[in-house]
């Protein structure tokens, strides 16, 4: 068995891949929005509605994000998260929970500095 020690460095690391996801998922997300408005770079700190969307529109980018994630926010979360980052947020969220549930049921993985077998 290979044994590894969650560091530092590691937790660095980890948080720099993290921050890399939460980009790709706001431009997927500003690219969804776009196709929709017309708008060729959506602001991702403006509501939706400033933007011109209506609720329809709405609809429809939660059925493209479903196509394009596996899953949506709730219909009621459609109408709390306001923006292209607040979506980024919420899937950003949503999909470290999912891989971590996968990843490490239970607590698995440790406190930094140490170590667990793998």
């Amino acid at each position: 068995m290979t044994r590894l020690t969650l560091d530092a460095r590691g937790a660095a690391q980890e948080r720099r891949r993290e921050e890399r996801t939460a980009s790709a998922i706001v431009a997927n997300v500003q690219d969804l929005v776009g196709t929709i408005t017309g708008l060729a770079a959506a602001p991702v700190d403006v509501s939706f509605f400033e933007l011109g969307m209506d609720s329809l529109q709405v609809l429809m980018l939660a059925d493209e994000l479903e196509q394009r994630f596996g899953f949506m926010p709730s219909i009621d979360d459609l109408f709390v998260l306001e923006n292209i980052r607040d979506i980024g947020a919420f899937y950003e969220g949503e999909l470290a929970r999912r891989v971590q549930s996968v990843a490490a049921p239970d607590g698995v993985l440790g406190d930094e500095g140490e170590e667990f077998e793998v």
